[in-house]
């Protein structure tokens, strides 16, 4: 399949910026040029955006620089620097000051966000988190679990409906689910490892994988979740910047502002907007917000993004990884795609004229690998009526995550793949 990288061209163009305005700078020339680097310094902001103190301080040091320069041009008359040598003069004064606040700044920051913890994401505990950690709790969870279940499902928080109670009673297979928020291709890969390295000698015999675009790349807010547990199974770029994310993410000032929600709700008694529950197998649930107003939201954010549904280089790679794990170990892979609300549906081929090619483009990627390898099955439920599914309240929770109702309809719709799959694992196991 064909993919077109993105590459961050930016960057370097910052960076030769940045080389430039210092130079100027030296030379007394870089006035004009300090809102530009202020304005980029801060960037743009979004929830998942890591905008740290470190970033701010480097902004706020250029306005510095701004008074500074123009000072030292031009010291009004009687200013310590119209004589020889005054050492403690006001500038020095002003940066020793400027200096200290942002020592205390820092402090303040750091302090706030590693003991209130609102994402859940280091080893204090004297608050609930805003919402759950599902990295955190899941991982906690399989490693609990007496025996390796029969049925793994791997997916994005699209997938946590999907109940493990279920599948057990329709298929009499153990199953947990190990879905995650925003979870990804590479992540599925690193959880796989580790899976087969926890018991590889009790290893499930089938995973249910939800497959959806552009999933091999990981951010920065989903690397930083990552357990401890994972870092061993970690490419070595990716174990060191998920060990070094939540040091990060300490002066990130977002984490602040949760952390004054959480303090506030906790402190008053005020209920925290938690979003998903999960129970001892995975299977998560989440309060009904007013089913309409949470459909419209999610069509109104669709103009914004990009919608080609191609896997990336990176995202073939892994799958084959995948598979190459699949058969040395005598496990079944299940891939799946998931529906999203047909007015949902709509409007992204409304929005995006190339979304219907790139989508048929990942089917027919997924239905040639699934068609080379015995063990590897591909079920495209994209649409609701691939599987009977239900577009009401009843089915949604809004455009792109459904209930518990519409999941177990897909279980329905998948059990006789999910059968074949788990007889195929058991019988190359007893080949072996």
């Amino acid at each position: 399949m064909s993919a077109k990288p993105s590459p961050n061209r930016t960057r370097p163009v910052f960076y030769t910026l940045f080389a430039i305005l210092i130079a100027l700078f030296f030379a007394r020339q870089a006035s004009p040029f300090y809102p530009l680097v202020f304005v980029k310094l801060l960037g743009k902001t979004s929830m998942f955006a890591t905008v740290n103190l470190l970033r701010i301080i480097m902004a706020l040091f250029f306005i510095t620089l701004i008074w500074v320069t123009r000072w030292l041009d031009a010291p009004p008359a009687g200013s310590p620097l119209r004589q020889p040598a005054n050492p403690d003069g006001i500038p020095l004064k002003a940066l020793r000051s400027f200096v200290v606040g942002v020592f205390l700044a820092a402090a303040v920051l750091i302090t706030v966000n590693a003991v209130v913890n609102p994402r859940g994401i280091y080893a204090i505990k004297l608050f609930s988190p805003w919402a759950p950690n599902a990295r955190a709790i899941k991982i906690n969870a399989y490693q609990n679990l007496p025996a390796s279940p029969d049925l793994v499902i791997l997916g994005s928080s699209r997938a946590f409906t999907i109940s493990p109670q279920y599948i057990n009673a329709k298929l009499g297979q153990s199953a947990y689910n190990w879905s995650l928020e925003g979870g990804k291709l590479q992540e599925f890969l690193i959880q796989t490892k580790f899976m087969l390295h926890q018991a590889p000698e009790d290893v499930p015999e089938v995973l249910l994988i939800e497959v959806w675009p552009a999933s091999d790349v990981l951010n920065d807010f989903i690397v930083s979740s990552s357990p401890t547990q994972l870092l061993p199974f970690m490419p070595p770029s990716m174990m060191f910047k998920a060990a070094l994310l939540p040091i990060q993410e300490l002066f990130n000032v977002h984490q602040f502002s949760e952390s004054l929600y959480v303090l506030r709700q906790n402190l008053v008694g005020g209920d925290l907007a938690r979003g998903w529950e999960f129970d001892a197998m995975g299977g998560g649930q989440r309060d009904k917000m007013m089913f309409d107003q949470a459909l419209s939201r999610d069509i109104r954010s669709i103009a914004p993004q990009a919608f080609c549904e191609t896997l990336q280089p990176g995202g073939v790679q892994i799958l084959h990884q995948m598979v190459g794990l699949a058969d040395q170990h005598g496990i079944s892979l299940v891939f799946f795609y998931s529906a999203r609300h047909p007015l949902y549906h709509a409007e992204i081929i409304r929005t995006h004229p190339a979304y219907q090619r790139c989508h048929q483009e990942l089917l027919d990627f997924m239905h040639q690998l699934a068609g080379q390898y015995p063990y590897v099955f591909f079920l495209d439920y994209s649409l609701l009526e691939n599987f009977n599914g239900i577009a009401t309240a009843d089915g949604f929770y809004d455009g792109q995550h459904m209930t518990q109702i519409n999941n177990n309809l897909l279980i329905d719709a998948a059990t006789d793949s999910l059968r074949q799959a788990y007889d195929l694992a058991i019988s190359r196991r007893q080949g072996d």
